[in-house]
């Protein structure tokens, strides 16, 4: 890596193709201080002048916390807060500035995402268990993923995030194999089958694994020139990561649009398995 090794790239972090009153506010945001205002009126009018004051004074006062944040912190304007605190889920500062190299949901050819200022696409990788590794195989694996970074002449994001581990077929298809004449006319076999399941699905839920994503990005330029820069970059990339024994796999559009629902639906983690955000770039 050249220089610092270490850069951040600014890229847009508002939805595309979502329209915005002065930049700021969706027509959702706008209904909602409407609505929260003419309710605090409608809650004061008994009182005169003083209800519109004080309905103004909220309005204006939501307008400016909404104004004087970034947008990778929206989710401290009022109603969505409430909305993650009702639904008891965490959204760490650290990851929110991470996730504002994900912002598109507009794409071209089916797994470029095409943003205010540029194009992007998203790999995913599979981490390597160094458990089984010899000691030289681990410093092989080292050497080429620094090989990798040291041959970027562009910058990437390496993105980490922790996620519930997705059982989800594995428990459906236990959930059928319950139904079938094998277990269900067995009363004790029937009963062992449910007390697992019952014990799988609670010990599925308090699992946590890891997801890495390198995002890949370039600047905005005419369609062609750009995403056949992207391809370049990708490529790069994914190669080098599989010369050195890492799996990558270029995500598509309804792959990306999972990862936007992991990032947004995920539940509360423990406070010690925090995700972390690297940027190198050459």
């Amino acid at each position: 890596m050249q220089g610092t090794g270490l850069r951040v790239v600014e890229f847009p972090s508002v939805v595309q193709a979502e329209s915005k009153l002065f930049g700021l506010f969706t027509p959702v945001e706008i209904l909602t201080l409407f609505l929260i205002s003419s309710s605090v009126w409608i809650l004061l009018r008994g009182f005169g002048v003083v209800s519109v004051a004080v309905a103004a004074g909220v309005f204006a006062f939501l307008v400016f916390m909404k104004a004087m944040m970034p947008e990778e912190v929206g989710y401290m304007f009022p109603l969505y807060e409430a909305r993650f605190a009702a639904r008891k889920k965490a959204v760490y500062a650290h990851e929110l500035d991470t996730t504002k190299y994900l912002p598109s949901t507009d794409f071209v050819d089916g797994w470029v995402m095409r943003m205010k200022d540029g194009y992007g696409a998203i790999i995913e990788v599979q981490p390597v268990n160094f458990f089984y590794s010899t000691p030289a195989d681990q410093r092989a694996f080292l050497d080429s993923f620094k090989s990798t970074l040291d041959s970027l002449d562009f910058p990437i994001q390496i993105l980490s995030i922790a996620a519930e581990f997705n059982a989800g077929r594995y428990l459906n298809r236990l959930m059928l194999r319950l139904k079938d004449e094998d277990i269900a006319a067995n009363p004790i076999l029937s009963e062992l089958a449910h007390a697992y399941l019952a014990g799988l699905d609670e010990d599925v839920r308090t699992a946590i694994m890891r997801r890495y994503f390198v995002v890949v990005t370039v600047p905005k330029k005419t369609e062609e020139v750009a995403i056949g820069e992207l391809k370049r970059r990708v490529e790069t990339v994914a190669s080098g990561l599989r010369r050195g024994g890492i799996p990558a796999k270029l995500l598509e559009r309804e792959d990306i649009l999972a990862l936007y629902e992991l990032i947004a639906n995920r539940t509360t983690m423990p406070k010690n398995y925090n995700s972390a955000k690297v940027v190198v770039g050459g």
